[in-house]
């Protein structure tokens, strides 16, 4: 029995130190692929920058000194080209001074006195938030101007005849009144002591 149990623990000790093994290697081949594909994307990269440079040189009617990356790649041996004249001294560098984000837009400041930016710093726009609960009513506006009078409206019918009124109170008798006799005006005036019912008036030529 104790013979059986030490082959059988012997047997797992073989098959984890398996396991581990092929572990081992495929985390090594994975490590390998990973690290191809990076030299290929870092010599994808120099390509592209020595095919710049050399366009920007023939540009500016000078003759490259590195060949093409093509003929690099075909036959990768070192050329070292003759050492060239010293070129003039640059200007000074300047300094960053700040960076802001201000009113949506990027502002560098340059120790020279300088400024560049002008893009965007703000981030995407957040979600649209809820709807805010109601306001009060507000006040009552001042009460508006009297609108302009519409055009009269046409004649209505007739109306029925009224019942007749009462009679009034008889009149009174003139106070004076006036006439020309040849030529000659007289005014009468009225004798105050008189009745209504018989007045009696003097005349005299005016």
């Amino acid at each position: 029995m104790t013979g059986l149990l030490g082959r059988i623990l012997n047997r797992r000790g073989r098959d984890w130190a398996t396991i581990a093994v092929a572990v081992a290697i495929a985390a090594g081949l994975t490590w390998l692929v990973y690290a191809n594909q990076v030299r290929a994307q870092q010599i994808d990269a120099l390509s592209s920058a020595l095919a710049a440079q050399r366009a920007q040189a023939q540009k500016a009617g000078q003759t490259p000194v590195a060949p093409p990356p093509a003929q690099i790649l075909a036959t990768p041996t070192p050329m070292v080209g003759p050492t060239g004249p010293q070129g003039p001294a640059g200007s000074a560098g300047r300094g960053l001074a700040s960076v802001t984000c201000a009113y949506g837009v990027w502002r560098i400041a340059y120790s020279d006195g300088t400024e560049s930016g002008g893009w965007s710093c703000a981030g995407p726009p957040g979600p649209v938030g809820p709807v805010g609960p109601g306001g009060p009513t507000g006040a009552a506006g001042p009460t508006g101007q009297p609108g302009a009078s519409g055009d009269p409206g046409p004649a209505g019918p007739a109306g029925a005849p009224g019942v007749n009124g009462k009679d009034g109170a008889d009149g009174k008798p003139p106070a004076f009144w006036t006439f020309q006799f040849l030529t000659v005006e007289y005014r009468c005036a009225r004798d105050p002591a008189s009745p209504d019912s018989a007045p009696s008036y003097s005349c005299k030529p005016t």
